[in-house]
């Protein structure tokens, strides 16, 4: 546990440092434990509530333990904080491993693999964690998810640190935010200026609806004037066919 306060409170002085913030997003068993070793953070913060289901499709082609869910999971967890970084464990599942061909030496050959995963929302680094057997140990199943914690909060220190190793994982991830939030969201996202935008999307998204407001009004407006300008103009063309009209017989009789 002493451990994990050194790393949080690392993170977290990093975070502040840096200017910027980040989410963290771990299995509920250990909330807890995590909001102790955290409890003094106020850059890096701790998301506990139910994120959204991964799609149906989604899952069917990644699965939903995989580096591509991480990724997912990160992003959720990243607009869950509204946070420029977002970071997040799986669950753990059962990996086949590489089969050497001898019975005996194959036996209990799988093994428990999670993912972590941190990412801003355009890139992202991906880090697989495996402990040998199937996890049915409680102790052990709580031990191997808290070291992914560590690693993920290591994996996010050194990114902010600019370290090469932890630099070097990052991979291009924007293609992966339709899968971590509803289309509708999304769209609103996209236009709108939202939690966990850097400050350059804001400034791009806040100038782009002035823009569009100016716009709107001004078009409106010259519509307005146009209208009252062409009514001027009928009530003129007919107050000069009238002064320009023929005169009556009765007009000229009593000229």
């Amino acid at each position: 546990m002493e451990n994990l306060q050194n790393l949080f409170q690392q993170a977290d002085d990093l975070l502040k440092k840096k200017k910027t913030s980040a989410s963290l997003r771990f299995p509920s068993d250990l909330k807890d434990k995590m909001a102790d070793a955290a409890d003094k953070s106020s850059k890096l913060r701790l998301i506990t509530g139910t994120l959204r289901s991964l799609p149906a499709s989604f899952e069917r082609k990644y699965g939903a333990v995989s580096r591509e869910a991480a990724i997912v999971r990160a992003m959720q967890t990243r607009f869950a904080g509204g946070t420029e970084w977002g970071a997040a464990v799986t669950g753990p599942t059962l990996l086949p491993s590489p089969l050497s061909g001898d019975p005996s030496a194959d036996r209990d050959t799988d093994t428990s693999t999670l993912f972590i995963a941190v990412t801003n929302g355009k890139k992202a680094a991906v880090q697989q964690i495996a402990c040998p057997g199937d996890l049915s140990d409680p102790a052990l199943l709580e031990a191997m998810t808290e070291r992914a914690i560590e690693q993920a909060v290591l994996l996010l220190i050194g990114i902010l640190s600019e370290e090469p190793s932890a630099r070097s994982l990052l991979t291009p991830a924007a293609r992966y935010k339709k899968y971590a939030r509803s289309p509708l969201v999304s769209f609103a996202a996209s236009i709108l200026p939202w939690k966990g935008d850097g400050i350059g999307d804001a400034l791009i998204k806040t100038a782009l609806i002035a823009a569009l407001t100016v716009l709107v009004v001004t078009s409106g407006m010259t519509v307005s004037e146009q209208n009252a300008i062409q009514q001027n103009v009928k009530d003129i063309q007919k107050a000069v066919e009238v002064y320009t009209a023929p005169p009556t017989a009765e007009e000229e009789s009593g000229l």
